[in-house]
């Protein structure tokens, strides 16, 4: 894309386009997913990378919503890369009254 100086990748699904457009250096600078009209249903920008333990980290992302006419900044600082967690965090509380159901153990 000579307009944008990158890289863009495009895939048509069926019901739509998807785009994803890279920097020079191979990152995501964009992406979009257009509707069978063309017109963007929504975009995702990647501004301000920064290097975090060698791994380029966009740290202002930008989202948006044409049709609603909605956009979100999202900034990040104090990034921490791949920080031990406690496995507390993913642990799931079943509310009280709640039946668990194994998936697995379920058959057609």
């Amino acid at each position: 894309d000579e307009h944008a100086q990158s890289v863009r990748l495009r895939q048509d699904n069926g019901t739509g386009t998807q785009l994803v457009w890279f920097s020079e250096a191979g990152l995501p600078v964009a992406a979009e997913e257009q509707g069978p009209d063309g017109e963007p249903e929504w975009r995702a920008t990647f501004n301000d990378y920064q290097n975090h333990g060698a791994v380029p980290v966009a740290t202002h992302i930008g989202l948006e919503l044409p049709v609603c006419e909605r956009s979100l900044d999202i900034a990040l600082e104090d990034v921490d890369l791949n920080p031990t967690l406690d496995l507390s965090v993913f642990a799931l509380q079943t509310p009280p009254g709640s039946q668990v159901v194994d998936l697995d153990r379920l058959t057609d």
